[in-house]
Formats: C-alpha cells, structure tokens, sequence
C-alpha cells in the first residue's frame, strides 16, 4: 500500500519501501518488519534512522546496533541516550567490557553516578585519570579504594588526602589520621616527622606538640 515500494515481500504500507515485507512508514530498507521512516538493517526497528544487524530490534531514533532503546546508540543493547558499547543504561556513557555503567558521562566497566573513568566508582568526577573502586566525589589518581572528597592516592577516607592509607583531611603523607599530616603514620595535626601523634611535631616517634621545633624538645 503506498507509492514505488520494491522487495521479496509484500504489506509494506508507505512509499519508497524496499527490502523485505512488513514495513510501515517511508524510505525503509532492510528485511522488512519496519515501523518508521529510513530503517535500514535487519528489520523490526521501531522509530525512525534506525540502523544495525542482528535482527534490529531498535526502539528510539538514530540507533546503530542492536536492541537498543533510546536514541542515537551505538552498539548493543543500549538503553538510554548516546551510548556507545554494550549493556549500557545511562547518558552518554563509553562501556568497554561489557558491564554496565549507569548514570550520565561514564567511562569504564561498572560506574554508577556522573563523569566517572575507571571500574565500579561510584558519584560524581572519580577518576580522572585510572583508579578503581572509588566513592565520593572528584577522587582521582592511580589508586583505589578511596572514599570521600578530592583524595589522590589509593584507600584513603577523608578529604583531599594525596598519600594512602590516610584518614582525615589533607594529608600528603601515608598511613596518617587527622589533618595536613607530611610524615608517615602520624596521628594528629600538622606532624612533619614519623610515627608521631599530637601537633606539629617535626622530629621521629614523638608524642605531643613542638618536637623538633623547640631545640632539646
């Protein structure tokens, strides 16, 4: 039914239909089975520009691939807009291995929240270069297993800590507990040395305020 419609079966309803059957809509070109306008593929696309392999099976618009719902996905089995990979739900998300990424601007395998790159983060800007397994917000770096806010390095949990093994806030060190710990294992507030707890301790395994600063101290 319709105008200049051509292929190996009938049922098309629309013009310049050319493939297989079962086509509702203009300018299809594919197995047939087409609901909308310029599909090409396999068939059983619902929307219109449509195209891929595998049997279609688009729902949306500008989809290339298979099984996706949306528009404008590429790859398989995307649901959402402008996916690119595989088993996607999200917006605008790059998957590379196969799992899922939900939330909107991830990159990786497994990303729940926002603008993440690497493995199962979680909230918003993890990630800006390849840690994994980060929770929080804007934790970037090489490490993993962090939690909290702006954290470089690897399992921290705090804010804005650059070592590892810290806790707290703004420790360059490792292995610290409080804030703007420089050494290593120190607990405390602003410890230079090692193995230290109080404040401003700058000498080693010291225990209270001033050491190193205040000479004999």
């Amino acid at each position: 039914m319709g105008s200049f419609n051509s292929g190996t079966g009938g049922f098309n309803v629309g013009s310049f239909n050319a493939g297989g059957g079962g086509n509702v809509g203009n300018f299809n070109s594919s197995f047939g089975n087409n609901v909308g306008n310029f599909n090409s593929g396999d068939g059983f696309n619902l929307g219109s520009f449509n195209s891929g392999g595998g049997q279609g099976s688009n729902t949306g618009s500008f989809n290339s691939g298979a099984h996706n719902t949306g528009w404008a996905n590429s790859g398989n089995t995307n649901t959402g807009v402008f996916n690119s990979g595989t088993l996607n739900t999200a917006i605008g998300a790059t998957e590379l291995l196969d799992l899922d990424n939900s939330g909107f601007g991830n990159v990786g395998v497994g990303n729940s929240g926002f603008f993440n790159i690497g493995d199962f983060n979680s909230g918003v800007g993890n990630n800006t270069s390849e840690g994994d397994l980060n929770v929080g917000l804007f934790n970037s770096g090489v490490g993993k297993n962090s939690t909290g806010i702006g954290n470089t390095g690897g399992n921290n949990v705090g804010f804005f800590n650059s070592g590892a093994l810290s806790r707290g806030f703004f420790n360059p060190g490792m292995s610290d507990v409080g804030i703007l710990n420089m050494g290593a294992s120190s607990t405390g507030v602003l410890n230079l040395g090692f193995i230290t707890s109080g404040a401003l301790n700058v000498a080693t395994q010291r225990s209270g305020f001033l050491h190193g600063l205040v000479p004999g101290w």
